[in-house]
């Protein structure tokens, strides 16, 4: 008896089989997550992270409604005539560039807020510590305390 060969069957099986193992990376506590807070620099971030993505998920879902809006309105009709040129539309053309200037307003005086405020320097009690990257690990060096770790700042 042969057995037919189904991608389809095949694939689901294949995601079914994977779906623990992705199940299984949500899991846990990690203290150094990205998404931990611990400081005011990752909570500033963190905030103009959730503000960029804010505009730009309104941004799009405008952009895709004014999309299915004018594609269902301006579709092709049996007998319709030739649909006008928007060429020398001088409010047109104004709108669609004054439009994206203002929405970078929006991304750039959050942004520009930020990169300030981190941008003055550590204070001067601030602990120093020296990062260097290898392939697998991190090294932390104190020179203030002559003391050398690996992974763990």
């Amino acid at each position: 008896m042969t057995r037919n060969f189904r991608p389809r069957h095949v694939a689901g099986l294949a995601l079914l089989g994977l779906l623990p193992v992705l199940l299984s990376a949500c899991a846990g506590d990690y203290p150094n997550s990205t998404f931990t807070n611990l400081t005011e620099f990752n909570r500033d971030l963190t905030h103009l992270w959730n503000v960029m993505i804010g505009w730009g998920t309104f941004v799009f879902v405008l952009v895709e409604a004014i999309l299915i809006y004018v594609m269902w309105r301006y579709r092709r009709r049996p007998n319709s005539p030739e649909p006008q040129h928007v060429h020398g539309n001088t409010a047109l053309e104004i709108t669609w560039t004054l439009l994206p200037a203002v929405i970078l307003v929006f991304i750039a005086v959050p942004t520009v807020r930020v990169i300030w405020k981190y941008q003055t320097g550590a204070p001067e009690n601030a602990l120093q510590v020296d990062v260097i990257g290898h392939q697998w690990w991190w090294e932390f060096r104190y020179p203030q305390y002559e003391i050398v770790t690996a992974n763990e700042l």
